[in-house]
């Protein structure tokens, strides 16, 4: 089997299983059968790949913030305010259910009562730091000390916002939008070592 056939069939059994865990009911008890039969590959291929469900769920886990860190740097590329970004980004999460509820249910920095382990810890919080790093530095952010935890907060309320949304417990609407945004500033710049406002 080619590399670039085995890097197929790796995305797809990684989607089908993202799909299948993004489900609303956080404890749908989905197998590998099922993500094979959703993903159009043999069991047995899964097993190869992944030896289990444990190292499916930690790579799906990854596949999954790396669609999420792609898609909101892809956004803070084509906006200049902060308001913009959450709006355009929670946009992208509405379109993208399957990635809000798997996050919820299995991905990490969501807390959980039982959780997957990381494969790679480290490698993890490199990226949440580089991402981090990143995206307040786009936005000309002063101050490095709270990046990490300024990401995760805006990354979190964005997801239960989505999932919030998503489920129907509050309408779509220019309120519900202007509370969120008003929510993240406030909780971001009460994070940031400088308080310099992140709306302007």
């Amino acid at each position: 089997m080619s590399k670039r056939v085995i890097e197929d069939a790796d995305k797809r059994i990684l989607r089908a299983t993202i799909k299948l865990g993004g489900s609303s009911n956080p404890n749908k008890d989905f197998s590998t059968k099922d993500i094979a039969a959703e993903s159009g590959v043999s069991e047995f291929l899964i097993f190869s790949r992944y030896k289990n469900k444990t190292n499916l769920m930690q790579e799906a886990d990854s596949y999954c913030y790396t669609l999420v860190r792609s898609g909101a740097k892809t956004i803070a590329n084509n906006v200049i305010r902060v308001p913009d970004f959450i709006n355009a980004f929670l946009d992208w999460l509405l379109v993208h259910p399957e990635i809000v509820y798997f996050t919820l249910n299995y991905g990490h920095g969501v807390p959980h009562v039982e959780e997957i382990p990381l494969k790679d810890e480290k490698t993890y919080l490199s990226k949440r730091m580089e991402d981090a790093d990143y995206f307040f530095n786009h936005f000309k952010t002063k101050g490095t000390f709270a990046y990490l935890v300024m990401w995760d907060h805006l990354l979190k309320t964005l997801l239960y916002s989505a999932g919030s949304l998503l489920s129907h417990e509050y309408p779509d609407s220019p309120d519900f939008r202007n509370h969120l945004c008003t929510l993240v500033d406030k909780g971001l710049n009460s994070l940031h070592a400088k308080e310099t406002p992140l709306h302007g």
